[in-house]
């Protein structure tokens, strides 16, 4: 049993109840119990009255009968002619009398019977009288007939015999009634005994036994009360040594700790806060806090008193920064401060508890932290500058390049055309010759163009613009003569969702999507080209602008970017290359130009969008290999990405994802080839 189920008041209580509440209980219960066998008794002592009572009723009505019957006779002799009334008016009572004397006995059915008889026995008495009196209510003669004397004797008997019948039995009952009173004397004053004896011996046993754990329970708290005791002496003592503890720790503590009331009366300090107000703990100690401890804001020189009694007001934990500690007769000290309030258990506070940092060091750190930024920051100034000359450098070679690499070329080109054209005798050596030349620097003069259009996608401005999807393809188709040549046929799926990017950039990349479809096809096969959009989750970023070069110019595969899909033979799809897991909202829209040209190998999917790269067969169709990379690059430089899916001999779809835009886009600005 644990201390609580025995010292517990409640269970005191508990026992105090059942000691004297339970034998109250049992003496009342005993005595509702002798109470209602005195009570039957003296119902049975009330019935045993009533037959008493019923008899002596029975006895008047049988007198009233034998005086009707004695005035009868006076009547034979003195021959009244009012008897008859007389008669009457007693027979009417006699018979009220038994008809009352029927209402006592109804609960007895057999008594209720006799009275009956008796009832009819009388009637059958005074019809006979009734017939021994003339018309004029005279008797007939003084002297009646031996058969009429006869006639009323027998009627008289008959009514002194019901009588005695219903005397005789009531009489018994009586009798029975008597019995069983003095049966029930007998058992109340056995039950009365019975019960004092049960009732002593049981309350006498319960008492013993509630006093009994009584005892027991008082014992044991004792015990309690004195292991409770020893417990507490040694709590006492194990929080002497807490507190000695602490003390210890405080005092160790490489911050200043102080401990005021509510009044900003110092209460406790440990001996770094001692040293940092170069004063002795005596001189701290029960004074005003903000006379010892003056404290400003680092910089304003502002008192810092209302910040460390906020936290008193509004019950909150105030951290303070760059704050000076002025000491006496020693430089001022740089800290940070921390102030809690202390609370009672109802939540009200009781004082603060104040916790003080050498910020000296911090303060140097970020003084030399500044100096370095301002340092960083001149260096980046420098070579901000130093990558502005070389990108004003770059764009000067960009367009030295532009002209004085292609004029020689056009010049080379010029010349072989006009050789073709203007000596009709050259052999066919010397025209295969020729030819070669100007294809050479035909093809040269368009590597030369896509790779300053490369170059030039870096130097373009990074804003981008809403963008009509569907008014720049019309565009593009208008101005592109290569897509409205024979045997091309371009099928735009509009509506066209907008997208957010740069329209000449944008015009870029969709032509050399559009003529890669519209060149890569079989002989003798016509081009069927399908546009489309359709809303997509944003696809991986790339995490390099370019995919690295392996050596022989290849792009490596674990580098690049591209987001591809390899449709198998049997319909499946294979795993997709990705540099990054698939995480945005579907806002961004995939442009697709779908083709049913030469398709792709899976080999070359991953290296497709590199540069001076062509694919398989696709290097008989010609070409610089730049194509795909400038959409690459043009794609990421607008925020998007790139892609292909495609089946080799089944046609390919090229993709370019963009942000969605995200207002209506305003009609497109004329713009030339790009």
């Amino acid at each position: 049993m644990t201390s609580r189920s025995i010292t517990d008041p409640a269970r005191f209580a508990k026992v105090l109840r059942e000691t004297v509440v339970l034998p109250i209980g049992l003496i009342v219960l005993a005595a509702l119990v002798q109470t209602a066998i005195i009570v039957e008794l003296f119902a049975v002592v009330g019935w045993y009255n009533h037959s008493g009572t019923i008899i002596a009723r029975m006895h008047e009505c049988e007198k009233r009968f034998v005086s009707m019957e004695i005035g009868w006779r006076k009547n034979l002799l003195r021959r009244d002619a009012a008897y008859p009334e007389t008669l009457a008016q007693e027979r009417a009572e006699l018979t009220a009398a038994l008809r009352n004397l029927q209402q006592q006995v109804s609960d007895n059915p057999e008594q209720v019977r006799m009275v009956q008889e008796v009832m009819r026995a009388c009637d059958a008495w005074g019809d006979f009288v009734v017939g021994t009196f003339e018309p004029s209510g005279l008797p007939v003669a003084q002297s009646l007939p031996v058969s009429v004397r006869e006639r009323n004797f027998v009627v008289q008997r008959g009514v002194h015999a019901a009588v005695e019948q219903f005397v005789d039995r009531e009489e018994r009952v009586r009798a029975a009634r008597y019995a069983q009173v003095h049966h029930m004397e007998w058992a109340a004053l056995a039950g009365g005994v019975a019960i004092c004896l049960t009732l002593a011996f049981g309350v006498g046993w319960h008492v013993w036994r509630q006093l009994a754990a009584l005892s027991h329970v008082y014992e044991t708290s004792l015990e309690i009360i004195a292991a409770k005791n020893a417990e507490l002496e040694i709590s006492r003592n194990r929080l002497g040594d807490q507190k000695e503890w602490f003390r210890v720790i405080l005092a160790s503590i490489g911050d200043g700790v102080i401990v005021t009331d509510r009044r900003m009366v110092v209460q406790f300090l440990n001996g770094t806060a001692e040293k940092m107000a170069g004063r002795d703990r005596r001189e701290i100690l029960q004074k005003d806090f903000h006379a010892t401890y003056r404290l400003t804001h680092l910089g304003t020189g502002s008192p810092a008193r209302q910040g460390i009694e906020n936290a008193l007001v509004r019950n909150e934990v105030v951290p303070l920064s760059n704050l000076t500690l002025a000491r006496q007769g020693r430089e001022p000290l740089a800290v940070d401060a921390t102030a809690a309030p202390i609370t009672d258990v109802g939540g009200l506070v009781q004082g603060l508890v104040l916790v003080f940092r050498d910020a000296t060091a911090r303060h140097e750190a970020e003084r030399a932290q500044r100096n370095y930024a301002a340092d960083l920051e001149k260096q980046v100034e420098e070579r901000t500058y130093s990558l502005q000359r070389a990108l004003v450098e770059m764009q000067s070679f960009s367009y030295t390049i532009s002209h004085d690499l292609r004029s020689p070329l056009r010049a080379m080109q010029g010349y072989a055309v006009a050789i073709l054209e203007d000596d009709p005798n050259l052999s066919d050596d010397t025209r295969r010759y020729l030819e070669r030349i100007r294809l050479a620097a035909e093809r040269l003069d368009k590597l030369i163009r896509d790779l300053l259009d490369y170059s030039r996608i870096s130097f373009l401005d990074p804003a981008t613009e809403a963008i009509d999807l569907e008014a720049l393809i019309d565009e593009i188709l208008e101005q592109y003569g290569n897509l409205r040549a024979p045997g091309i046929h371009i099928t735009v799926e509009k509506p066209l969702l907008p997208v957010q990017g740069r329209q000449i950039t944008l015009v870029q990349v969709l032509s050399n999507l559009l003529s890669n479809a519209a060149k890569f096809v079989r002989p003798g096969e016509e081009a069927r080209i399908r546009v489309y959009t359709r809303e997509v989750k944003q696809s991986p970023r790339p995490s390099t602008p370019l995919p690295a070069l392996a050596p022989g110019g290849s792009p490596n595969p674990a580098d690049t970017s591209v987001v591809a899909r390899v449709l198998k033979p049997d319909g499946q799809t294979s795993e997709e290359i990705r540099d990054e897991p698939q995480a945005a909202p579907p806002t961004h829209v995939r442009i697709c130009v779908q083709d049913n040209g030469i398709g792709i190998a899976p080999d070359d999917l991953a290296k497709i969008f590199g540069m001076f790269v062509q694919a398989g067969p696709g290097q008989k169709y010609g070409g610089t290999g730049v194509g795909l990379a400038i959409v690459k690059k043009a794609a990421e430089g607008m925020g998007g990405t790139v892609g292909v899916e495609s089946l080799q001999g089944s046609g390919s779809t090229f993709w370019v994802e963009l942000p969605r835009a995200a207002s209506k886009p305003a009609a497109p600005a004329a713009t030339g080839k790009a």
